[in-house]
């Protein structure tokens, strides 16, 4: 008799609930048209970036060597790169996927030659090459294969000090010198006694020297041009000391082919 009661009152519940469902205003989705959210441009940053390179980063990257002086003898020519201009593209981008070529536009330079020796001026505009162009959809066409740039994080470039713990758990530091453009040079510090550390450098991350080598090569030739650097510190004088100990080069010649052995 309980069992009929529970079977009644489970279906009571749900026709109850079948007439709350039906009772709902109904919501047709196939009438929206429109996103409902506005999607991003996933390549917006590609876009931007050789934008700027374009109009900007072009010009900027001329102006460093803008004027080109003849250090030979007399220095008697004076090259000056005054207008960068790309032009307009050699063709579509789907024409250049179809016949196999490269979407690309001409680069152009205006250039005044001055011969110091006659006094003449000749100026001139002078083609520097194709520069692949970007797609609006953040790709370039080489040979007609559509290809992508993945963007990387670069490091900031500075000096930046580094410290761990050796196996005795002491502190041992180290620096970072990145530049903006060239090697990086990497200090690290290594104890090589009970109280003795010694100072090495790496250099594009080759195999690492004593930080002697390099600071002779860059003007301490001598043992006392070297001291003389850290001459207010002890413990630096300690720590250069026991590098010297480890330094084959005694000249700025032996350092040199020991740097450029790497």
């Amino acid at each position: 008799m309980s069992f009929l009661l529970i079977m009644a009152s489970s279906t009571d519940s749900s026709s109850h609930l079948t007439r709350s469902i039906a009772a709902l205003p109904k919501k047709t989705f196939r009438k929206y048209r429109k996103p409902l959210v506005e999607h991003p441009n996933l390549v917006e940053a590609q876009l931007a970036s050789f934008r700027q390179f374009t109009t900007e980063g072009l010009k900027n990257l001329f102006q460093e060597f803008r004027v080109i002086e003849d250090y030979g003898g007399g220095r008697k020519f004076r090259l000056e790169f005054s207008e960068i201009e790309l032009g307009k593209p050699s063709c579509h981008e789907y024409y250049a996927k179809e016949n196999q070529l490269t979407y690309q536009a001409p680069l152009r330079a205006r250039i005044k030659l001055t011969n110091r020796q006659l006094g003449t001026t000749k100026e001139q505009e002078v083609f520097l090459g194709d520069l692949p162009l970007m797609t609006n959809h953040g790709t370039f066409i080489v040979n007609g294969v559509e290809r992508v740039i993945v963007p990387q994080l670069v490091r900031s470039y500075g000096v930046f000090f580094t410290m761990e713990y050796s196996r005795e758990l002491k502190k041992i530091f180290g620096a970072k010198i990145i530049p903006l453009r060239g090697a990086w040079v990497e200090i690290e510090t290594e104890r090589i006694k009970d109280d003795a550390f010694a100072i090495f450098v790496k250099i594009d991350r080759h195999r690492r020297l004593p930080i002697t080598q390099l600071l002779r090569v860059l003007g301490a030739e001598h043992n006392e041009a070297l001291f003389a650097l850290v001459a207010d510190n002890e413990r630096a004088r300690a720590a250069l000391r026991a590098t010297m100990e480890l330094d084959a080069a005694r000249t700025v010649d032996e350092a040199a082919v020991e740097i450029y052995k790497r």
